[in-house]
């Protein structure tokens, strides 16, 4: 059950390239698909698709470090937190950029002192360690709430930076900026830890 496509650079452009990729792409398994988009340089239109697409897969990453970081924050002893938290997040963030084709690398540089103050402010809260019961259920929340609002914080700037470079443009500066991130958090806990 073959099929036949002409595919032509000639003068009037690319003709049958855009559906020879397309056919491609819905053939290949799964596990490749990523690669192929992100190789393929004929349609931007289905590159910046495929950086939608990658939403599961983000919120996987997210989802998977609130969880840690919710058990992190019932460990009774207190002050441990931040020694564990800085690096769930910063290894939360570069597992986002490579998802999203940015270097890894750079990002684990720049995010650093970010998520450092973050933890800072986490690390006032773990004073509640002191109050039997209450203050390992407060912490646990607090530090899935403050990791989730990270991650989504995060991955809406590495989808800004994938679709600039897809089309070409500058990437915006990364907004690793504790102020713009509190009036983030503050939206995602108004939204009850999802983003629209």
């Amino acid at each position: 059950i073959g099929r036949i496509l002409f595919a032509s650079g000639e003068e009037g452009g690319a003709r049958g390239c855009k559906e020879l990729m397309a056919l491609s792409y819905s053939m290949l398994p799964e596990a490749y698909k990523d690669a192929f988009m992100d190789a393929q340089r004929v349609d931007r239109e289905a590159k910046i698709e495929a950086v939608y697409r990658k939403e599961t897969k983000a919120r996987a990453i997210i989802g998977t470090a609130v969880a840690t970081a919710s058990g992190v924050g019932a460990v009774p002893i207190p002050f441990s937190d931040a020694a564990l938290l800085v690096p769930l997040q910063v290894g939360m963030i570069a597992s986002l950029a490579g998802l999203y084709g940015l270097q890894e690398e750079a990002i684990k540089q720049s995010a650093l002192p970010f998520v450092a103050k973050l933890v800072g402010v986490f690390t006032a809260t773990t004073l509640l360690k002191l109050i039997p019961g209450l203050g390992n259920a407060v912490n646990a929340a607090v530090a899935g709430t403050l990791t989730g609002a990270v991650g989504l914080f995060v991955k809406k700037n590495f989808i800004e930076s994938a679709i600039a470079k897809i089309e070409g443009r500058p990437e915006p500066p990364l907004k690793f900026d504790i102020e713009l991130f509190k009036t983030f958090l503050n939206e995602y806990k108004k939204h009850g830890g999802k983003m629209i």
